[in-house]
């Protein structure tokens, strides 16, 4: 009887040495500096353009700084930027007066034709996008517009707008990109059917081969993949990949937990064959880290390869 009641126990025991050196190593202080960590951005994409034209493309900012950057007060000489390679082109957007009182930052990028441009670091928000074309000593701006997630996407069509009328000033439209696009669905998609494969060949390796057992260990992987994935898409959409992946990694520490208890309470209901309870906590450790790892690896992929960066 104390034999059968030491067995029970093994898998609690074994969860909670597991949760102990997880929570232990969590716990260990990290000096951290002020500006670590994941920061916001806004990538521009500009077509339309006749030919190869050069243009200058900027942020206006509500606020008279964000970060390291901010505007030019001729009253301080001392806030002028240290370096510009551009000087007119820098004092062109100085003298820039804008109708509802933004301002430039100091930070612009020259481009040629139609192409992007990404204010990476402390990007303002709200902000206009600002145009300059020194051909014709034109403007064209937009109307105000506030980041919709962390990596924000835009598209700006510049066919039909009249800026090479010499002194204008035109207004352009600014697209956000899908928020939820196709590649998003794509992506979650693989990395199910990716974990998927892995826990279902770890069952097989820890012979757990039997179809009732393989069907309902794929519709508990499938939900907690389906859960796992909500909350990394949440965070990659407020917080960015960074954000969304230390997410991702402690919601599977919930999943394992979760997954060895239902293990622990079916798997053997549907085993023709004696299953030790330690043999399905270690499968459910197994499943999960390996699982967890190349979740985590698509996901850092998708983020390296789509093109939106999200």
């Amino acid at each position: 009887m104390l034999n059968d009641t030491s067995k029970r126990s093994d898998p609690v025991r074994i969860l909670i040495v597991l949760f102990i050196i997880i929570a232990t190593v969590m716990s260990v202080s990290i000096p951290v500096s002020a500006d670590m960590g994941p920061k916001p951005s806004v990538t521009v994409t500009v077509t339309g353009l006749s030919g190869n034209e050069v243009y200058y493309a900027t942020l206006l900012s509500e606020r008279e700084s964000t970060g390291p950057f901010s505007r030019y007060d001729e009253s301080r000489p001392q806030s002028r930027k240290e370096s510009v390679s551009d000087p007119d082109i820098w004092q062109k957007f100085v003298d820039y007066a804008d109708p509802d009182g933004y301002y430039y930052l100091q930070q612009h990028w020259q481009q040629n034709g139609d192409g992007a441009f990404i204010w990476s670091y402390y990007p303002p928000d709200p902000f206009k996008v600002l145009l300059y074309f020194p051909d014709y000593d034109s403007f064209a701006v937009s109307d105000i517009i506030t980041r919709y997630t962390f990596d924000s996407s835009y598209t700006v069509d510049l066919g039909g707008v009249d800026y090479q009328v010499p002194g204008s000033i035109s207004g352009i439209r600014v697209e956000p990109k899908d928020r939820i696009s196709v590649t998003w669905i794509l992506d979650v998609t693989v990395r199910v059917a990716l974990t998927l494969a892995i826990e279902l060949l770890v069952a097989f390796l820890f012979v757990f081969r039997e179809k009732k057992q393989l069907i309902f260990i794929a519709v508990v992987n499938i939900s907690t993949q389906l859960m796992m994935n909500a909350v990394l898409l949440f965070f990659r959409f407020h917080g960015g990949f960074y954000i969304s992946a230390v997410f991702y990694f402690l919601t599977e520490l919930g999943v394992f937990a979760l997954e060895a208890v239902l293990y622990v309470l079916f798997l053997k209901r549907f085993s023709k064959m004696p299953v030790s309870r330690p043999v399905i906590v270690a499968y459910a450790l197994v499943a999960n880290i390996l699982s967890c790892a190349a979740g985590l690896i698509s996901a850092y992929l998708y983020h390296v390869l789509s093109a939106d960066g999200l």
